[in-house]
């Protein structure tokens, strides 16, 4: 056989994605399955949980992570840049698509935004990027989750409340513990350490908390009877393929106008692949004006879950490789 030989290059490709799959993508999902496994026996309280992670645990973190980064330079901003680009595609693309497919015209502008336009990078993105791309990629999407936080509780409030976004941005504290952590690492600061050992250990519970909850939040969307068996098929395809397809190629014209390169790019192409945020399902669950909406929204967001078990390791597997 040839050098060119399309039979092994299509064998190492499979391998590959296989590789991906196993090594990245199933350890993250079995994680997600004792959650849902747990929550189904036992019960899991899905909000303390969160607001432990947003409130106690994610900002340790973030904090942490910025703070003891080897190299934060001025580059990092291409990050919050792409992710911003990102939201607003996103937002673009639903509003788009409310008006030129006929299956969404049904729905309001929210309840198709939000899935559209917010991923979950914080429960999928963090493991994944930290069993992908290792430390450096870790940091680079602890900066997409801060993002992503900051525009999912400002733009991504305002637009299913009408107002009150800015006020409930202001209140996360992952947006000021990126903002110390910054801080410490530019200034050289080193904290006791009395205060750095407790930071360190609740920050640790971050990613199997967020996993677990996953699994648990999963639990209570999937269809289990009444109106969510009623939700119509075509918004549950639609919404999905617009969030990670849509997702995909906004990320790979945002890596070619800004010039990504290694890392960057890999973590703008791979939030760009993740599914939507089950966040979203509980925003448009409390300000939507009908139950059947946030059904919808709520299985589309699971449908989008369960294919990203297909998609991500086919992408994590084609990343721009580095060096």
């Amino acid at each position: 056989m040839g050098r060119d030989d399309p039979s092994g290059k299509l064998h190492g490709a499979t391998e590959t994605v296989l590789s991906a799959l196993l090594e990245v993508v199933v350890p993250v999902f079995a994680v997600a399955l004792v959650g849902y496994l747990y929550a189904a026996r036992r019960g899991f309280p899905i909000a303390e949980a969160t607001d432990l992670i947003i409130y106690v645990a994610g900002a340790c973190l973030i904090f942490d992570s910025l703070a003891k980064a080897p190299e934060l330079d001025l580059n990092a901003l291409r990050i919050p840049i792409a992710v911003t680009g990102l939201v607003l595609g996103g937002i673009a693309l639903a509003w788009l698509a409310g008006r030129a497919l006929p299956p969404l015209r049904e729905l309001s502008f929210g309840a198709i935004a939000l899935p559209v336009a917010f991923v979950n990078a914080g429960n999928l993105g963090l493991p994944l990027a930290h069993l992908a791309l290792g430390e450096e990629g870790f940091q680079a999407m602890l900066l997409v989750f801060v993002v992503y936080s900051a525009l999912h509780n400002s733009i991504g409030v305002a637009i299913m409340n009408g107002r009150g976004g800015i006020a409930q941005a202001a209140r996360l504290p992952l947006v000021y513990a990126a903002i110390a952590g910054v801080a410490t690492n530019r200034f050289g600061i080193s904290l006791p350490r009395m205060l750095d050992v407790p930071i360190v250990m609740i920050a640790q519970l971050v990613i199997p908390l967020m996993l677990l909850s996953l699994g648990a939040r999963m639990r209570t969307l999937m269809p289990s009877g009444g109106s969510r068996q009623d939700a119509p098929l075509a918004p549950l395809l639609l919404l999905p393929i617009l969030r990670i397809g849509g997702g995909i190629a906004m990320a790979m014209a945002l890596n070619r106008v800004m010039g990504n390169t290694g890392v960057t790019a890999q973590v703008v192409l791979l939030t760009g692949a993740l599914p939507s945020a089950v966040m979203n399902f509980a925003l448009v669950e409390k300000f939507g004006q009908e139950e059947a909406e946030s059904a919808t929204v709520s299985v589309a967001i699971a449908v989008a879950t369960g294919a990203s078990i297909v998609v991500l390791p086919v992408v994590i597997a084609l990343l721009p490789r580095t060096g």
